[in-house]
């Protein structure tokens, strides 16, 4: 899913409570890794829908009130672009960094991958959020708390000093 087109998804179900919702793509040939990071805002969008085979109608759906077996979702675009840098000790890029950036509030958030320059840039909306780096091999980072605000503006730690980029360092 993306915000520069439409998608459509088939789903063949059995009777029951069914919970739908849009969420990151999940790279399944790589053993559920890093797929590519969405350019919309992942937010908690579920659906619940009743499913009923032979009734009348013979199928039964009632997410928006229609009964039509449609399920629509709107995805929206992020406000803002956040670099995460991610170093060795030695302040050296690290390339293919798995970066995810969750939002403290709602639970929910972004995630990306690190460049040839070692930068990794989330789309996100303003709020706050917890920034962590991992690798395959490498110890996860303790975490970072940042905060976006209205206009953008990236605060690491509770410092009232606007940052460019979120240095997160991985070591072995």
């Amino acid at each position: 899913a993306s915000t520069t087109g439409s998608d459509t998804v088939t789903m063949k179900l059995a009777d029951g409570e069914w919970n739908f919702g849009v969420g990151p793509h999940m790279d399944m040939e790589n053993a559920g890794g890093m797929g590519e990071a969405p350019d919309y805002i992942v937010t908690p969008n579920w659906l619940p829908v009743n499913v009923a085979f032979g009734g009348s109608p013979a199928v039964s759906e009632t997410s928006d009130g229609l009964n039509d077996g449609t399920i629509n979702f709107a995805l929206a675009s992020a406000a803002f672009t956040v670099p995460v840098s991610v170093t060795d000790s030695n302040g050296k890029p690290i390339v293919d960094a798995m970066v995810v950036m969750d939002d403290t509030v709602n639970g929910f958030g972004t995630f990306g991958k690190t460049s040839a320059s070692g930068i990794a840039n989330l789309q996100v909306n303003a709020g706050s959020f917890g920034v962590n780096a991992m690798m395959m091999g490498v110890p996860p980072t303790g975490g970072v708390k940042v905060k976006v605000d209205a206009s953008g503006n990236i605060f690491i730690k509770g410092s009232t000093v606007a940052v460019s980029t979120i240095p997160i360092k991985l070591s072995k």
